[in-house]
């Protein structure tokens, strides 16, 4: 099942389906209000995850949710400005679900390609055998990466499958 909640673009939480007369600033806080409370309880319930965008939004929910048990990971724009933010249970994370997957294929760790260009990506390229970073990733995800490719624009997946995957059976 998939829960979606949305902001809109002045960072109001709002519950699925919520509309509102344009203009009522009073229906839309008492929506909010309700938001709130119905995007914690669903959010930390897995498996669901939810994105909140532009910068007041991320700063609203980070503020509302601040102890919460949550996996925060906010995307930036290239000017460092905050784009969005994606949230998830704290089980939720990309290395568990990569190990689960290489578990189920039988695939070693150790044997696994994790290429990102995103924080939350950051614990899966180190989990990887080999972990990729894209440049013009955040530096952290640089910073845990084996090796940085060209951004992904510049045909930096290729690079990295190129370098580590038909070289290595050639």
């Amino acid at each position: 099942m998939i829960r979606l909640i949305a902001t809109d673009v002045d960072g109001t939480l709002m519950e699925p389906g919520t509309t509102v007369p344009e203009g009522n600033r009073a229906a839309l806080r008492a929506a909010a209000g309700r938001g709130v409370a119905l995007a914690l309880a669903t959010v930390t319930a897995a498996p669901t995850r939810m994105m909140v965008t532009g910068e007041r939004g991320v700063n609203r929910i980070l503020d509302r949710f601040g102890g919460a048990p949550l996996r925060i990971v906010r995307h930036f724009r290239a000017d460092g400005s905050i784009l969005d933010a994606s949230i998830t249970a704290t089980g939720g994370t990309k290395e568990e679900g990569l190990a689960v997957l290489a578990a189920h294929l039988g695939i070693p760790m150790e044997d696994v390609l994790a290429l990102g260009d995103a924080e939350s990506d950051t614990g899966m390229i180190r989990a990887a055998g080999v972990g990729v970073g894209m440049a013009g990733a955040p530096a952290e995800v640089r910073a845990a990466a084996d090796w940085v490719a060209p951004p992904a624009g510049e045909c930096g997946v290729a690079a990295a499958v190129e370098r580590f995957v038909l070289r290595s059976t050639t």
